[in-house]
């Protein structure tokens, strides 16, 4: 395939050289010295700070919900989807952990009876936290 010649060729030449020529004539020397604006006047980050809560509370007090309602309709709605089971549990195993269970409850009801406190003993400070205990 053989590209062909644009009939506007000459004119691009003679405008996009002196173009390119000034544009690079622009930049070269910005790329040395001090910052052009370096004199221009700076806003007080204080004021410039206070206009951004006061834009923010704006908007809050016009739609109270409108950033959680936002942020809530980016999300895909997800419905739970079935899980397949593969394996299953046989009922005797069941019924053996439950006995087992039962067996462990009665256990340790009949292995710790209430006891009393000793009077004679002497009276143990309370744990708040704080102090450290003897």
């Amino acid at each position: 395939m053989r590209l062909r010649r644009s009939k506007f060729a000459s004119l691009e030449a003679r405008v996009l050289g002196p173009v390119l020529v000034g544009a690079l004539g622009l930049i070269i020397p910005a790329c040395g010295g001090p910052p052009a604006l370096q004199n221009v006047p700076r806003p007080n980050p204080a004021v410039v700070a206070g206009a951004a809560a006061a834009v923010a509370g704006a908007a809050t007090l016009a739609d109270p919900n409108g950033a959680a309602a936002k942020a809530e309709s980016n999300q895909p709605t997800k419905e739970p989807r079935p899980v397949k089971v593969k394996d299953s549990v046989p009922p005797d195993v069941l019924d053996r952990l439950d006995a087992a269970e039962a067996d462990d409850a009665h256990d340790d009801a009949a292995a710790a009876p209430p006891t009393k406190p000793d009077p004679d003993a002497p009276a143990r400070p309370r744990d708040d936290g704080l102090t450290p205990l003897p």
